[in-house]
């Protein structure tokens, strides 16, 4: 599949940001159990830092990145994070790490082994509570005693709660403050669904070959047709009649040069991620998000039993347009939290509208931050 054109792209996801860019920091936590029982023996963890801790040790905050995110925060959300940001550098530690299963830094299926090959198909599935439990420790091996605020959108929502729930689980709350956006208290069917969709077509690329595909020699195809259903899901209808209607593509020289200008773009945006993701690292990251359920395993309790005992203050916002995450998710994670609150963002950038609608977002977070003495 090889795009016919670059057309301007829509505002909104994560650039390409190389494992090796200036500012990763990479560190080894020795040997991590996942949840399910896979033991890796000397886990890496990529990450990056912004500001000093304070002697106190209790002005962190953790930004969480989503599905196929880095750890360049201040890059792909600079609207909440940098100088003069509602996350300040000047103010406050910052800290972005690679989520476990990703190919930025942390170890994942593109991981190689002691023979340089790459571990495919033998790196276990994990969970969104082994991301936390794994960014938990890096914390510690920081020196890091309290999190004012931790963050995220999406699958950086999830790791943010389970972090503050995993925090709770050890000892005192740590996590002080939450700000989640886009997500609920569990995937329900209609994001399994999507997710499995995305999965197959993987899958269905013959350079899969079971996860244990050369690097290189990808499943480019697969994992660029996942990401046109992403695409579809990540932004509104409105939105897409509005940029391309039924715009024609030009030229057409070919039978299977696309017709319309929507179908250029999804062909662009497909093959852009898998010039820059891993195909492996897609599949375990997507089983991770479907896994997603705070009161899945925590004995006899449900997600209501344990959200009940976090002690944050939280600010759950949804996206009036969200096709993947329906804000009424979020408002009903908000009423599962003692001190949650629910908050709207209107706009018609469907869910990547965290990455595009940062005043708004401001608007939203801001009062919130500055009532739970955030900023005090």
């Amino acid at each position: 599949m090889t795009p016919t054109s670059s057309p301007p792209p829509l505002p909104g996801r994560s650039p390409a940001r190389p494992a090796e860019a200036d500012g990763l920091q990479t560190v080894r936590l020795g040997p991590f159990m996942t949840e399910a029982g896979a033991r890796l023996p000397d886990v890496t963890v990529g990450y990056r830092t912004w500001g000093t801790l304070d002697a106190d040790a209790d002005n962190a905050v953790v930004v969480c990145h989503a599905l196929t995110g880095d750890t360049d925060a201040a890059a792909w959300w600079p609207g909440l994070v940098g100088a003069g940001r509602l996350v300040d550098p000047a103010r406050q530690f910052i800290v972005c790490a690679n989520a476990l299963g990703s190919c930025y830094g942390t170890d994942g299926p593109g991981t190689l082994d002691a023979e340089g090959r790459r571990l495919g198909s033998r790196f276990p599935r994990i969970t969104v509570r082994d991301q936390a439990r794994l960014h938990a420790r890096l914390l510690n091996k920081l020196g890091v005693r309290e999190v004012a605020l931790a963050v995220g959108a999406s699958m950086g929502g999830m790791q943010a709660l389970e972090l503050a729930l995993v925090d709770r689980e050890a000892g005192p709350d740590r996590v002080q403050r939450l700000v989640l956006v886009g997500m609920g208290a569990a995937h329900g069917a209609w994001q399994i669904g999507i997710g499995e969709a995305h999965r197959m077509a993987v899958r269905a690329d013959p350079r899969w070959r079971g996860g244990d595909f050369p690097a290189d020699d990808p499943p480019v195809d697969g994992l660029a047709a996942a990401r046109a259903m992403g695409m579809m899901t990540y932004r509104s209808a409105a939105l897409f009649d509005e940029r391309f209607g039924r715009d024609a593509h030009e030229p057409r020289f070919e039978p299977d040069d696309p017709r319309f200008a929507i179908e250029s773009y999804l062909r662009y945006q497909g093959a852009k991620l898998a010039a820059r993701f891993d195909a492996g690292a897609y599949v375990r990251l997507t089983e991770a998000m479907d896994g997603h359920d705070v009161g899945r395993g925590r004995g006899r309790e449900d997600a209501p039993t344990a959200l009940a005992r976090l002690a944050a203050d939280a600010l759950c916002v949804g996206i009036s347009s969200d096709l993947l995450y329906p804000p009424e998710e979020s408002a009903a994670l908000a009423d599962l939290l003692p001190n949650g609150r629910y908050a709207e963002l209107d706009s018609p950038f469907g869910h990547d509208a965290f990455l595009v609608d940062f005043e708004a977002l401001d608007a939203l977070v801001r009062p919130f931050l500055a009532d739970s003495g955030f900023f005090a």
